[in-house]
């Protein structure tokens, strides 16, 4: 009878086991199929901020030259302006 207890305790605690094997390894499965997701999703919003940030670049380079024309226009107005003055 104490065998029969001692094999049963034995089976029981390989069954716990292998049961925590399979958990384990399903686990680690599940992990590496987030991980894998997580990256892919950071991947694509990496790319798309630096799309965004090229863009946003870009246009802040328009506006500014455009303000820049736009200053540069007055400054030969009063030149012209002032040289007229000279002459005149």
């Amino acid at each position: 009878m104490f065998e029969d207890t001692k094999k049963a305790a034995a089976q029981d605690a390989w069954n716990k086991s292998a049961k925590a094997t399979r958990e384990l390894e399903s686990l680690g499965c599940e992990l590496r199929y987030t991980q894998q997701t997580v990256a892919s999703e950071l991947a694509g919003w990496q790319e798309e901020h630096v799309k965004v940030g090229k863009e946003m670049l870009r246009k802040l380079a328009r506006e500014t030259i455009v303000k820049e024309k736009a200053k540069l226009g007055g400054m030969q107005r009063a030149l012209r302006d002032i040289q007229k003055m000279k002459v005149g």
